[in-house]
């Protein structure tokens, strides 16, 4: 039997692992429709979700402390200067999940999804599986390339990256925050020296 999913939206919000396939692809359009980066690891099946939330907690940290610059920066209009790295840390930023309709099966159910950016959503059917006591979803194409490439060397490469330049960052804001740091250019350039020592570039 085919599940129209727009009728169970009222098991939307739940924090508790889901314990329905329903419930899974509601809290995985969640995730998606806010950004959660844990969130959506959590509830991403196989290998790259087990990829997913090993890095999901860096990727955070990262983005919390670039928010936190940014807000340090906005606080201080006369360095002339927005965080040229907001955003930077969530693949998942802009991205909107719409469900469709869900047909379960015996150990696997098929769901009818479109996924994208706004204006260019495209329609896949996802798998939903049972995994370690709860239910996950597999990870949609528009993100399998880039975390089918990430081998747990990477992985863990990345997760040390981020979380030094997360403290790097978190730094800075302090510095701009007690007026430390009085120009332009002395944060540009500390920001780029911090890129650079967490080789970032070479690991995105």
């Amino acid at each position: 039997m085919i599940i129209p999913l727009c009728f169970l939206c009222l098991l939307a919000g739940q924090t508790t692992p889901p314990a329905t396939p329903e419930a899974a692809l509601l809290a995985y359009r969640a995730s998606v429709d806010k950004a959660d980066v844990t969130s959506f690891a959590s509830l991403t099946a196989g290998p790259m979700g087990a990829s997913l939330r090993k890095l999901a907690p860096a990727l955070q940290k990262a983005q919390t402390a670039s928010d936190a610059l940014g807000k340090a920066l906005s606080e201080k209009p006369a360095l002339g200067l927005l965080n040229p790295l907001a955003d930077e840390f969530n693949p998942l930023k802009g991205y909107q999940l719409e469900l469709i309709e869900m047909t379960p099966g015996k150990e696997e159910h098929l769901a009818r999804v479109r996924i994208g950016l706004p204006g260019r959503l495209k329609e896949e059917t996802l798998s939903v599986k049972k995994e370690d006591a709860t239910f996950r979803v597999s990870l949609p194409s528009v993100f399998l390339k880039s975390v089918r490439l990430m081998t747990p060397e990477r992985v863990a490469k990345q997760v040390d990256s981020l979380n030094r330049l997360a403290d790097i960052m978190t730094s800075l804001a302090q510095q701009v925050t007690k007026g430390e740091l009085t120009t332009k250019e002395a944060v540009v350039l500390k920001l780029a020296q911090a890129i650079k020592d967490a080789k970032l570039a070479e690991v995105k």
